[in-house]
Formats: C-alpha cells, sequence, structure tokens
C-alpha cells in the first residue's frame, strides 16, 4: 500500500524529515533503512485555512496525485532495489488554485531532488 496514514510514521516525518521547497509545494521525506512493507509511501495536504471549500482542497490533491502517480516508478524502483523505504508528504502551500501543469512543473523537480542512491 503505497497511502501513508499510520499517525506515528507522519509524526517522524514531520519531527525528523527533510523538507524541500519548489514554488506552491513543500515536499518532506524521510529515508528508512529498515525491511519496507512498501518501498514507498506517500500522503497530500492541502491546508484547510487557505482553501475552505473541500471542492478546491479535494481538486488541488487530485492533481497533486496524478502527478506523482504518473512519475512515481523510477522513485519506486530505486527504493524497492535499496530495500529501503521512502516515506514523503507533499503539501500544497500556495495562496491560489494552480493548474496542473503547474503542480507538474514543481513535483517533477522536487522528485528529482530525492537522491535515490541514498546511502
Amino acid at each position: 500500500m503505497e497511502r501513508l496514514n499510520s499517525k506515528k510514521k507522519i509524526d517522524l516525518l514531520f519531527k525528523n524529515g527533510i523538507s524541500k521547497r519548489d514554488g506552491c509545494i513543500n515536499m518532506v521525506y524521510l529515508i528508512n533503512d529498515n525491511e519496507p512493507e512498501s518501498s514507498v509511501q506517500v500522503m497530500f495536504s492541502v491546508s484547510k485555512k487557505l482553501f475552505p471549500r473541500a471542492v478546491d482542497r479535494n481538486l488541488l490533491k487530485r492533481r497533486m496525485r496524478e502527478v506523482y502517480r504518473l512519475n512515481k516508478k523510477e522513485i519506486m524502483e530505486a527504493f524497492g532495489k535499496a530495500k529501503k523505504q521512502l516515506v514523503v508528504a507533499f503539501l500544497f502551500i500556495g495562496k491560489t488554485e494552480e493548474s496542473y501543469s503547474t503542480i507538474e512543473g514543481y513535483i517533477k523537480h522536487l522528485l528529482s531532488k530525492i537522491p535515490l542512491s541514498h546511502s
């Protein structure tokens, strides 16, 4: 299962994770060395304070999930082979709704910053 929903892991991620930001997207990731049940676990979040309407939050999360889905193959393979686990959160921190192509550019750039050959 790729979805990150363990409260313990989420707390650990935000406490010890590495944060990278590009435009309206903030990425927090953590690489675990223990034998993973899933090589990559991911979560997406949009602030309720910035986007009070659930419709707007869901649209942005759908866009982020789709960009990730189309670009996850290389990362999944690298962490699967290395027998390590990547835990990552994508947080939308922009104040205005962004287009799919804008979000795609930011997430692709952030994914490229994750060290695939982490030692």
